[in-house]
C-alpha cells in the first residue's frame, strides 16, 4: 500500500479539497440526468468534426429558424461519431451553445437534405480557449471584459 505524507506538499494539492470537490460536480452532473425538468436535446455529429475541427449548430431549416435557435431545452448535448462509434459525448448548458452562435454567426454553411439547412461551424476548441471561458465568467456575473459590474 502506498503510503502518503500528511504534509501539504508544495506544488500538490490537498487530496481531501480535491475529493469533496469532485463529489460535489458529481452530485450535480446527477441531479442534471435524472433531474425530470431537465431538458435535453440531442444532436449527433458525424462524418466531418473531426476533419474539420467544427461542430455544426442548425439555426434555420427550409427557411424557418430551427435547432439552438428554437430549442426550450435546458442541456444541449451532441454526440460525436467517428466511423460509426460514438466517440465521445458532451453536455452543454444551452446558453454556452447560443452564445458561441452568436459569436461565430458569420460561418454559416448550408447543408442537410436539399440544402436547406443553415448551420454555424463552431470551432471546438473555442470550449478551451481562456478568453471564451473569461467571457463565460464575466456574463455569470454581469461583469463587463474588464471585470468592472455592468451598467
Amino acid at each position: 500500500m502506498l503510503q502518503t505524507d500528511k504534509k501539504k506538499k508544495k506544488g500538490f494539492s490537498d487530496f481531501d479539497a480535491d475529493l469533496k470537490f469532485g463529489k460535489e460536480h458529481e452530485e450535480k452532473a446527477k441531479a442534471m440526468l435524472f433531474d425530470q425538468r431537465s431538458t435535453f436535446e440531442f444532436k449527433t455529429e458525424r462524418n466531418y468534426w473531426y476533419k474539420t475541427g467544427n461542430m455544426a449548430v442548425e439555426v434555420e431549416c427550409y427557411g424557418k429558424p430551427s435547432g439552438i435557435n428554437v430549442t426550450k431545452a435546458k442541456y444541449w448535448c451532441v454526440n460525436f461519431v467517428y466511423n460509426g462509434e460514438l466517440f465521445e459525448r458532451r453536455i452543454f448548458n444551452t446558453p454556452i451553445i447560443k452564445k458561441l452562435v452568436k459569436k461565430y454567426h458569420n460561418k454559416m454553411k448550408v447543408g442537410g437534405d436539399y440544402n436547406m439547412s443553415r448551420f454555424i461551424l463552431v470551432p471546438l476548441r473555442e470550449f478551451y480557449s481562456e478568453e471564451f471561458m473569461e467571457s463565460l465568467l464575466f456574463d455569470k456575473k454581469n461583469l463587463n471584459g474588464k471585470g468592472e459590474k455592468r451598467k
